[in-house]
């Protein structure tokens, strides 16, 4: 069996496997196509809210430097900063000393003298001048966010790092600012519930469409097969029709030779039998022309004329040729 003959055969069941890979293959890849969008958007995001705090960590950084040996004053400084911008939840800074990190001045109540172990803060330390880190909470260890107290909400938040010098250029501290996110966070997630909602939709009107096209593809089978039958109930009517003008033929024939007197002379009765009979037979070709007529008409093959006419001929031979039956019936056929 070759392929062609493989899919001729197989040919419905293949185009329903083919609707219903449609039907799920068109929903998933929409689907991985909008996660991947919305993920994109969440990385964009993150990569804006890293930004957007080392440039605050610049600022706040500059505006602390002169006093970076005044702790009162820096303490001073940063709970006004704390204080003044919504965003900043808590702002530290930490001296190194003896392989820990100690705060120095911060605007967490209490936090002040205590000293910390974190390779984040070493890693920060040693970020260039101006330059720092940025990350979210959750990929800060526990020592690094005790300098801000509970870390129950830590995802809400980001952590920024980065080296303060003193006026020689040595570095002396870091600075450490807990920025809030839960805004950012809410955006996100209400862009990102309205992105699932109008994808469910977009799958959903999909699909809709999908099955209406596997309607129609049965339609289309439908209509398909019923032009196959009408071809072959033409083919039908075509041979019966040629096959049915053979004896035909020969009964008009012989009739005509009947009536001719080619057969040798005939009585009067036998005479008025032999011309009903060519009468029938000739009714019977005009109803096989007919059924030919037929599949003209319906293959727009055929143009009709019409004509006016007398049926006074027609119905006299219709009477002819039923008096037979008539006869045996014991009823009589008149045409007044």
């Amino acid at each position: 069996m070759t392929v062609h003959d493989f899919f001729e055969k197989h040919r419905i069941s293949l185009q329903y496997v083919y609707g219903v890979l449609l039907i799920v293959l068109i929903p998933v890849l929409i689907y991985i196509n909008s996660k991947n969008i919305i993920d994109r958007y969440s990385a964009s995001i993150d990569v804006m809210i890293q930004r957007e705090g080392l440039s605050l960590g610049r600022a706040i950084y500059s505006f602390i430097k002169p006093d970076i040996s005044n702790h009162v004053l820096l303490q001073q400084k940063l709970s006004e900063v704390a204080e003044a911008s919504e965003q900043i939840e808590a702002i530290s800074l930490l001296f190194p000393e003896a392989g820990s990190f100690r705060i120095v001045a911060s605007s967490v109540q209490n936090a002040t003298g205590t000293s910390l172990r974190s390779p984040y803060y070493d890693l920060a330390l040693a970020q260039p001048e101006g330059d720092g880190l940025a990350t979210d909470f959750v990929n800060v260890d526990t020592d690094a966010g005790a300098a801000f107290g509970s870390l129950a909400d830590g995802g809400n938040y980001w952590l920024v790092a980065l080296p303060v010098s003193d006026a020689l250029g040595e570095k002396r501290a870091v600075l450490t600012i807990k920025l809030s996110t839960e805004i950012v966070n809410e955006l996100s997630e209400t862009n990102e519930l309205a992105s699932l909602w109008m994808l469910a939709a977009t799958i959903a009107a999909v699909v809709f469409f999908l099955l209406i096209a596997v309607r129609f593809w049965d339609y289309a089978l439908l209509y398909r097969r019923i032009v196959e039958v009408d071809k072959m109930k033409d083919e039908f009517v075509s041979m019966a029709s040629h096959e049915l003008n053979t004896p035909v033929t020969a009964i008009m024939g012989y009739s005509s030779m009947m009536l001719e007197g080619d057969m040798g002379q005939i009585s009067d009765e036998a005479k008025h039998a032999a011309l009903i009979i060519k009468t029938s037979a000739g009714g019977l070709v005009n109803l096989v022309e007919d059924l030919l007529n037929v599949s003209r008409i319906e293959q727009g093959r055929m143009d009709i004329l019409r004509e006016a006419m007398r049926p006074d001929k027609v119905i006299k031979e219709v009477i002819e040729t039923l008096n037979v039956q008539a006869s045996e019936k014991h009823l009589g056929l008149v045409y007044a």
